[in-house]
């Protein structure tokens, strides 16, 4: 990838500062930009004025809770293992592709890949999916509170108790304890 990262930096300096030389994924959607637009990534950064001034807009981060989040995933997963999950993970396994690739290490692949070669059980596959994917979550989740420490916490996951809120921000209603 370093050949890749210098043709980059080659015809779009800017990619330097904002782009780690073993980043794969950003360097080659930088490339595709390039290539697609004939424009560097770097001339769409700040390109167009925000949709809404400052002012004009209230951000609120909803944050239903950990364990419910979980939950959902574990109950996704199970719906997806019904509904052919694992006949696409074995047609995408069938094709021999680099584990490196990032569809062969989307939450599941790794797994699955495993079972598919033998070295683990489907039901170990299965927990690994729902795992991985939890620890998404929580990565996400923790990448929320850093960016936006600013917004006010919606932590219900009922809506009307997340339309209260919200719009007690803005005054709009009183808030009563729920």
């Amino acid at each position: 990838m370093a050949g890749a990262f210098a043709e980059l930096v080659a015809k779009d300096p800017a990619a330097k500062e904002r782009i780690e030389p073993q980043d794969r994924q950003r360097i080659a959607r930088a490339l595709e930009v390039l290539i697609a637009t004939g424009r560097p990534i770097s001339s769409f950064h700040g390109e167009q004025a925000p949709v809404l001034a400052k002012a004009q807009w209230l951000g609120v981060t909803l944050t239903p809770p950990r364990e419910r989040i979980y939950e959902r995933i574990n109950a996704r997963v199970d719906k997806m293992m019904k509904t052919g999950a694992l006949e696409e993970a074995r047609a995408l396994w069938a094709r021999k592709l680099d584990r490196e690739l990032p569809a062969m290490r989307a939450h599941g692949m790794p797994g699955f890949s495993d079972y598919f070669d033998g070295l683990d059980s489907l039901e170990d596959a299965v927990e690994r999916c729902k795992r991985d994917t939890r620890r998404y979550a929580k990565r996400q989740m923790t990448w929320i509170a850093h960016q936006f420490t600013l917004w006010p916490r919606v932590p219900s996951e009922d809506l009307d108790t997340r339309a209260r809120v919200i719009m007690a921000m803005y005054r709009d209603v009183e808030l009563e304890a729920a």
